[in-house]
This record gives C-alpha cells, structure tokens and sequence, in this order.
C-alpha cells in the first residue's frame, strides 16, 4: 500500500542562491517581462499562459485561487536578488502513485547559469522528503537541448520518447523526452 503524502502546498523554499515563493499578485508584470513572453521559452511549450498581460493576471490569479484551497498544488516563482527570474511546479499530482510532473520555465537571459537546477534540485528535495512524493517526472520537447542537461544535471533517468507527444501552439506535434526520478533514487 502507497504511503499517505502530507501535502503541505507552496512553501518558501530557499536555496544558494535563490528564493521559490508563491506568486503574488504585483507579479503580474514581473512575470510578463521576464519570461512570460519570451519566445525563447514559448516555442517549446503547448500553451502560453502568460504571453499577454491579461492572460498573465488570469494566471496568476488561478494560482493564488489554488494556494488557498488546494493543499495539493505546489507552484512556485523563482527569484534571485528578488528579482523574478521563472517559475518552477510540481502539477498533475497523483496520489495513488505518490507521484507528480515536474515543470519549469526561466527567462532566457538567465539561462547558462545553473539558476533552473538549482531550483529543481530544491523542488525535488521537498517533494520527496517533506511531502512524501516517490517519483517525480518531467518532459521536454526533443529539440530542448538546454532542459534536457537539466534533467540529467538533476539525476533524472531516461525512460523513453513519446512520439507526438505534444500539440504545439501551431497545430503541429512534437515528441517529447521523458525522464523521472525516484526518491530511492536520491537515496543511494
């Protein structure tokens, strides 16, 4: 039988260098200006939640809704020198399988410096060892060279390619990397 999880939401995680804190609201031109709209971030990902300002306070709003209702969701902003750099989340918790999609984004000016593994390696940390998660996956788009050296950087296995595994904002598909990692796996 699965061990309970003991859901604790979006937490104040401190890393090195960086600050994952829950959005706020006066995020919203943070988050535009420095990732939202970065098409550098966008051509790899299915939707844009923040690619408008509009669509940026119609998400962050989603998530300060999340925050105080569900003890499940765990969506962070990362700053650094409090300055907002991306975001990071665990989504699509399981509970019957203690297991959750790893995601992130970060403006490409900060992108080289190892801000996103380090935010990673902090999310995963808490997921297994606050919370209780045993495996945590993620996937990026084939030709995402950048996100998967995070993955790997982060202990992340390979477990295979999903083939048209993402609808893209244009119509076409793309395959997908997948990777995960198991709390044994950080134990050993």
């Amino acid at each position: 039988m699965a061990k309970i999880m003991n859901h604790k939401g979006t937490l104040i995680i401190k890393t090195g260098r960086l600050t994952l804190r829950p959005f706020k609201k006066s995020d919203v031109e943070d988050v535009y200006n420095n990732y939202g709209g970065d098409i550098n971030i966008t051509k790899y990902i299915s939707w844009v939640p923040c690619d408008r300002i509009e669509k940026c306070e119609d998400f962050i709003n989603f998530n300060l809704k999340e925050y105080e209702s569900n003890p499940k969701f765990y969506s962070w902003v990362i700053t650094l020198n409090d300055v907002l750099i991306g975001s990071i989340g665990i989504f699509n918790v399981n509970d019957n399988n203690n297991s959750g999609e790893l995601g992130y984004s970060l403006g490409s000016k900060w992108w080289g410096n190892g801000f996103i593994t380090e935010a990673c390696d902090a999310v995963i940390g808490y997921a297994f060892n606050e919370i209780g998660f045993n495996r945590i996956y993620a996937s990026c788009h084939e030709e995402n060279i950048g996100s998967k050296k995070v993955m790997e950087k982060v202990s992340m296995t390979y477990e295979g390619l999903l083939r048209d595994g993402q609808r893209n904002l244009d119509g076409t598909y793309s395959n997908l990397l997948l990777y995960a990692i198991l709390k044994k796996d950080c134990e050993n």
